[in-house]
């Protein structure tokens, strides 16, 4: 039991001492977001809008 409480804290020193990844992946997928978002959104509203007018006109409403 003693060697696999060595081996954590040796992992942990190593972790905190030399980070995986630079941003945490929660931080890193809204930052993506945030910026993606706003420049996707005019280019495929215009194709939304359209097919959901073509739906309308097939079922005749």
């Amino acid at each position: 039991m003693q060697h696999l409480e060595t081996l954590k804290k040796c992992y942990d020193l190593t972790y905190d001492s030399f980070p995986v990844w630079p941003l945490k992946t929660c931080t890193l997928s809204s930052v993506i977001a945030t910026i993606v978002i706003p420049v996707i959104l005019p280019l495929v509203f215009p194709f939304i809008v359209s097919f959901i007018v073509f739906l309308l006109q097939q079922i005749e409403f």
